[in-house]
């Protein structure tokens, strides 16, 4: 492992990072190179020369050239025209690897070895399902810890390692179609959703923003059977944080089309929600559910998810939006009067 990561550096320090990358898993590799046809000729034999000089042994014919190419389970092609590099795993592969996860909770304790391995396949899979980094970070952890006898000989308490396993479970059930991954150069750090959120402890509000200018709002009543899944309370304070994630989820649900192309801003006065949603977790359980359920979502969609917080003071539109159905409404803002206002949004 080591000595492979050595070569994988030293590979790259030939070139510049504009001319050729190299990227390697355990003993696979995959070089992109940049520019001209006599520059990346150039840049490949030098590649291949060095790699000679040091003595590796080479599968030539397991290698290839071109603008795709199959590299450690996945189909891995670059769209010159789109500017765009698309990544595909076949549902089979998907299959196998939700079944090897399942494998984990069987039994009351599994072999450290079967984790890391599960657990290297899924780190793979984050490097473009960024969601799924913090579920896999928590295995490593659990291979990692020493606190158990347990773990000692080898073992792993299953429970520690449980949600994690679920929610990756759940992630691959999500791609039974197969996985096909696309990200486009000139959009990929483009804003492409930019809602502004609220909630009161009897409903919800929001605006969506284009170009600087809100062109839809959306007002909702919190129903029975909403606080009977959430485990929260209509019109009591102690359930306010988990309205605010609710809201924000639900807003997804709504504006977000699968079309998009680049990042989701949510901006909003619940700092502490934001902030579980960009740390991916979160202490109470009814808006740990919560954040596990957005992240699933936008894990689907491969978006990633800029939060940006506002004083209570300049989400005063927002704070109304959601006051239309307290017991003492507030009247829709009169600058949002004349926008179309979602009463309805979609619930899953």
């Amino acid at each position: 492992g080591r000595v492979a990561a050595l070569v994988s550096r030293a590979t790259q320090a030939l070139h510049d990072a504009r001319e050729a990358t190299h990227e390697l898993y355990v003993d696979d590799p995959l070089v992109t190179t940049s520019g001209t046809r006599n520059q990346t000729r150039w840049a490949r034999a030098r590649i291949l020369w060095f790699w000679v000089i040091l003595g590796l042994r080479i599968s030539w014919s397991k290698g290839s050239l071109g603008c795709s190419a199959e590299w450690i389970g996945a189909k891995v092609t670059i769209n010159n025209f789109e500017k765009a590099v698309v990544v595909t795993l076949t549902r089979e592969k998907l299959e196998e690897w939700r079944k090897a996860a399942e494998e984990l909770l069987r039994n009351k304790h599994v072999p450290r070895r079967h984790v890391a391995k599960v657990a290297g396949k899924f780190s793979w899979v984050s490097g473009f399902i960024l969601q799924a980094k913090p579920f896999v970070r928590m295995l490593y952890a659990a291979i990692t810890s020493g606190q158990t006898k347990k773990l000692q000989t080898g073992w792993i308490y299953t429970k520690q390692i449980a949600g994690a396993v679920r929610w990756l479970i759940a992630l691959m059930q999500g791609f039974h179609a197969g996985l096909r991954w696309e990200s486009r150069a000139f959009t990929r750090h483009q804003c492409c959703l930019d809602v502004q959120c609220d909630a009161s402890p009897w409903g919800g509000g929001a605006i969506l923003w284009r170009d600087g200018r809100p062109i839809e709002c959306m007002t909702l009543r919190w129903t029975t059977e909403e606080a009977a899944k959430l485990g929260a309370k209509i019109g009591s304070p102690s359930s306010q944080a988990t309205w605010e994630a609710f809201m924000m989820l639900r807003v997804l649900w709504h504006w977000m089309m699968p079309s998009l192309q680049g990042f989701v801003r949510i901006r909003g006065d619940a700092q502490g929600v934001l902030e579980a949603f960009v740390k991916r977790s979160a202490k109470s359980p009814a808006l740990s559910l919560l954040v596990k359920e957005m992240t699933l979502f936008l894990a689907f969609n491969f978006m990633s998810l800029e939060a940006l917080h506002m004083w209570s003071e300049d989400n005063d539109w927002a704070d109304k939006l959601s006051r239309v159905f307290d017991p003492v409404p507030v009247e829709i803002p009169g600058a949002l009067s004349g926008l179309p206002c979602v009463t309805c949004a979609v619930t899953r």
